[in-house]
């Protein structure tokens, strides 16, 4: 009897960890009152910080942010934001810390302009203006080699994605998140490791060339950083890694 509440107890646990994360996609435009060193600067020094402090021990699971280039016609900054369940993401919008950093989006931001948006499950044909979990997986985006990609969209991508998730998942893509638009499109992968990145750039990269053509400087991959030294410029990102004792910036990644 005790040998099957144990296997019961390991199942429940394991199931727990198994649930598909609640994932958000910003898109943040910087305040017309600032130039792009203020702004710059105010991501480094207080607003991406603050978005761990506020939320890490209250269902925030992963934050990937990242700066486009400058001047072009993107957002100032894109993050993919990542919340234990969707249950954990609504209890933290009534948090007291959430909402004064909430706040603190318009201080960098403009509130016109900036807004943030749900990943859906893709079944059928993408839509613009929408996004999607296309592997809907428990993957872990503290771990793994994540890569953030901002693409000029020349057509719809659907076949590209479709062969995405059939050639390189699971084995190899453990998350696979996209935004598509009427003229650009945002992906961020997550690959088992940076091997793995690698062994399967140049081939996705063909796949990708019918359908979509990376802004220069946009296809970036996700340096793992913490809170303690947020070292960000534009056309770069971060994959800001939580409970950590070390108060040195982690440049490694898998």
């Amino acid at each position: 009897m005790k040998k099957w509440s144990f296997l019961l107890s390991s199942l429940l646990i394991s199931t727990a960890f198994a649930t598909t994360p609640f994932y958000r996609f910003w898109r943040g435009y910087k305040s017309p009152h600032l130039t792009y060193l203020n702004f710059l600067e105010g991501m480094r020094n207080d607003f991406m910080s603050k978005t761990v402090t506020s939320a890490e021990h209250k269902g925030l699971i992963a934050y990937l942010p990242t700066l486009p280039p400058q001047h072009i016609a993107l957002p100032d900054e894109i993050a993919l934001v990542v919340y234990q369940t969707k249950a954990a993401y609504m209890k933290l919008l009534k948090d007291t810390d959430w909402q004064k950093y909430a706040t603190l989006h318009w201080k960098y931001f403009d509130s016109k302009l900036s807004k943030s948006l749900k990943t859906e499950p893709l079944s059928g044909a993408m839509k613009n203006e929408h996004a999607y979990d296309v592997l809907q997986s428990s993957a872990n985006w503290q771990k793994g080699y994540a890569v953030c990609c901002i693409s000029k969209k020349l057509k719809q991508p659907d076949a590209y994605v479709r062969a995405m998730k059939t050639n390189y998942s699971p084995r190899f893509l453990t998350s696979y998140l996209i935004l598509t638009t009427q003229n650009y499109v945002i992906e961020y992968q997550l690959w088992a490791s940076k091997n793995a990145y690698k062994k399967n750039l140049e081939t996705v990269e063909k796949m990708r060339r019918p359908y979509l053509h990376p802004f220069i400087g946009a296809c970036q991959p996700m340096q793992k950083t913490t809170i303690d030294r947020i070292e960000i410029n534009y056309s770069e990102g971060i994959n800001m890694q939580f409970h950590t004792t070390n108060s040195k910036l982690l440049r490694t990644s898998n």
